[in-house]
Formats: C-alpha cells, sequence, structure tokens
C-alpha cells in the first residue's frame, strides 16, 4: 500500500503540483497548454506495476477533468501514452535481461515483435508528439490521449 501510494504521489499529485504552479501565469496570459506524460502501462497491466498504472490511470482522469474546467481560460490539456521508448530506461532493462542471462537479440526481438512499426521508438522521436501537442498545431485539441508507442497499442 505505501508503495502504490507513493507512486500516486509521484506520477498523479506530482503532475497535479506542476499544474497548480503555471496555472496562474497561464490565465493570467489568456492561455496555455499542458501535456501530461502517460504510459501504455494503463492499458496493459503487468505484474509489479500496480502502483504505476494506477497512478497514471488517475493521471488521465486529470487530464480530461482539467480539459474542461481550464478550456474557458484558454488552456489545453492533453496527454500522450508512451510505450517502449529506446533511451537509458530502456536499455537498462535490456541490459538487466542479459546479465540475467537472456540474449540481447531475443530480448529487443521479443519486445519489436509486438510494436507495428518493427522497432523500439527513440525517445527523441516520442518527444515531437509532446511538442505538437503544445503547439499552436493543436490549438483545437483539449482532452485528448496520443498513442506514442509505434502500434504497439492502437486504441478505438
Amino acid at each position: 500500500m505505501a508503495q502504490w501510494a507513493q507512486a500516486y504521489d509521484v506520477a498523479c499529485m506530482g503532475a497535479m503540483r506542476m499544474i497548480r504552479s503555471v496555472l496562474p501565469q497561464m490565465k493570467a496570459q489568456g492561455g496555455g497548454a499542458i501535456v501530461n506524460v502517460n504510459t501504455m502501462a494503463t492499458r496493459k497491466p503487468m505484474i509489479g506495476e500496480g502502483g504505476y498504472a494506477i497512478a497514471k490511470a488517475g493521471l488521465g482522469q486529470v487530464t480530461r477533468q482539467l480539459a474542461v474546467e481550464l478550456g474557458g481560460y484558454g488552456i489545453r490539456v492533453n496527454q500522450t501514452v508512451m510505450g517502449w521508448m529506446n533511451g537509458v530506461p530502456v536499455q537498462g532493462f535490456i541490459d538487466g535481461m542479459v546479465a540475467a542471462g537472456q540474449k540481447r537479440e531475443d530480448v529487443e526481438g521479443q519486445i519489436i515483435s509486438r510494436i507495428a512499426l518493427k522497432h523500439i521508438p527513440p525517445d527523441e522521436n516520442c518527444a515531437k508528439p509532446v511538442l505538437f501537442l503544445l503547439s499552436d498545431l493543436a490549438s483545437e485539441v483539449t482532452g485528448a490521449s496520443l498513442e506514442v508507442n509505434g502500434g504497439e497499442w492502437v486504441a478505438l
């Protein structure tokens, strides 16, 4: 329970504290954009990720709720739902599996086999949809969830 509460405090309440800190400025300037970074763990539960996934599911509701509550101030609130991202954390996971005796190509192959684009998306490419949602190109988008996972999960 304590680990789940800590995960909720960091992943959900931490985002809310950050949002609360920028709201006065956004309201004063007549608008803004907030993008919460969520996770595919809210779509595909995995053993050992319960607290994290539940906290991030809460963040999804925060996104939808604040989109409705802050829209009148010209503030847009959206989220990206990230899957595997080829950066330090994922490479650390793969390295750990290799250290446990698995072959690197097998571990990477298992991950890639579930991704429609057939590669683990690099961190820098996963950041681009966040930039899109922050930009004026998304000026009419609020309350949305953008799946950023190379097609591992295809939302309805």
